[in-house]
């Protein structure tokens, strides 16, 4: 049964939104309008729900609306809030600015050491923080799409698959193409890159003492066992909560950013699901004030963070980012915020830019500075940043888009063949 139109559907919307529990402005994706004035619950009857509409016209007309006809957002699987179905743009747009401070970072370091210094000299440097801000936020994005498959052991299988999917498949093309770059240039590396241990762990994303064939991918290793953890977390609560914990004791007991299970980062993790429980939690209103205070003291923490032990630095900037995300979530659970579409892409295509900013970096200023060895570091390293952010973008409208579009394809092909 259609949803009803005109007058009826701002009644219907506010009124279906009290009894779920679910902000008003979520209706805003279904298109359903909602309306400011009051109303109270609407009563159930045989599982369905009686609206009355119409009243200005001095006559009552009775819906009943059956509740199953009602998009996935409206009413939700059981075990599934409604919340998390709704864009977050703002969180989009964040995730686009980390990815950007990694890039700027890279773009300085590579254009120093084929061009020399640039205007910035250093200044650039503080962008390693979006690395920060990425843990925080991943944090946040399990806690708010899964939380509420923790402790429902059929979903499991889901999650797996949707995590393994949205890192393995784009990161193992970024990965053949610098395989293939060293298979062709070897004195790109330190040699070790063709080695079949190497590439084995390159390929499951297992930590590497040698470092990572693709520079970037150690922080995937980060996330990857996150997201394993959660599993547990998801299948048997207790011991998940058990190792979750154990991993963020040792790692605030023995602190040591050079060491794989001793490093900050299971804080880092915390704090984002600590933001998405706060922000669905509280529904704060005064959302771009905590954002914007949360951007100052990410800059403060870039100002100081010469001041600042290597654990100290790491934490302050997960505090600031979990702040930021706090904001932006709320901003968007108030009211949609509208953002430049420019912004939305660079968000969206993050993950790729992520991957490939840096071999691009590398290739590009070498090119550079064979071609233009006279060329104003200044100039080269605009050059730089523009080049990368055009490859991250390529490479996401290219390889990242078409192969999630073909696995959501060949998904609605196996629910429809399915029987039943």
């Amino acid at each position: 049964m259609l949803a009803p139109s005109g007058y009826c559907r701002s009644r219907l919307s506010r009124q279906i939104s009290l009894y779920l529990q679910i902000p008003v402005a979520a209706f805003e994706r279904n298109r359903l309008v909602p309306c400011p004035l009051p109303c109270r619950k609407p009563p159930i009857v045989a599982g369905r729900i009686d609206v009355g509409h119409n009243r200005q016209l001095g006559r009552m007309r009775k819906l009943r609306f059956d509740c199953s006809a009602l998009p996935a957002l409206i009413v939700p699987p059981k075990g599934h809030l409604g919340l998390k179905k709704m864009r977050l743009d703002s969180i989009q747009v964040g995730r686009g600015a980390a990815a950007f401070l990694v890039v700027l970072l890279h773009s300085e370091l590579a254009v120093t050491k084929y061009f020399g210094a640039p205007i910035t000299n250093g200044a650039l440097l503080f962008g390693k923080a979006g690395v920060d801000f990425f843990f925080v936020l991943s944090g946040f994005i399990i806690w708010w799409v899964h939380s509420p498959d923790i402790g429902n052991k059929p979903r499991l299988a889901n999650y797996a698959m949707k995590r393994s999917r949205r890192i393995y498949p784009t990161y193992w093309v970024a990965l053949a193409c610098v395989i293939a770059i060293f298979a062709v240039m070897p004195e790109a590396g330190t040699g070790r890159e063709l080695e079949l241990p190497s590439v084995l762990r390159a390929i499951l994303l297992f930590p590497n003492p040698d470092g990572q064939i693709l520079g970037v991918a150690w922080t995937l290793c980060y996330e990857m066992v996150f997201y394993i953890l959660f599993g547990i977390l998801i299948f048997a609560p207790i011991t998940g909560i058990v190792l979750m914990a154990g991993w963020l004791l040792c790692a605030m007991a023995f602190p040591d950013a050079n060491s794989f299970i001793f490093a900050p980062y299971p804080a880092h993790f915390a704090m984002g699901m600590a933001a998405a429980f706060l922000s669905r939690g509280l529904n704060l209103r005064h959302g771009v004030a905590i954002a914007a205070a949360g951007v100052c003291l990410f800059a403060a923490c870039a100002v100081a963070e010469q001041h600042l032990g290597e654990v100290a630095r790491h934490l302050c900037y997960a505090v600031s980012s979990m702040v930021i995300i706090v904001g932006l979530c709320s901003m968007d659970l108030k009211s949609p915020t509208s953002w430049p579409k420019p912004l939305l892409l660079l968000g969206a295509a993050s993950y790729s830019l992520y991957l490939v900013h840096y071999p691009t970096l590398v290739g590009a200023n070498k090119l550079l500075s064979n071609v233009y060895p006279e060329l104003s570091p200044s100039i080269a390293l605009i050059c730089a940043i523009a080049v990368a952010t055009g490859a991250g973008i390529t490479f996401h409208l290219v390889v990242e888009r078409p192969i999630g579009e073909f696995l959501q394809r060949r998904d609605s092909r196996i629910v429809q063949a399915a029987p039943g």
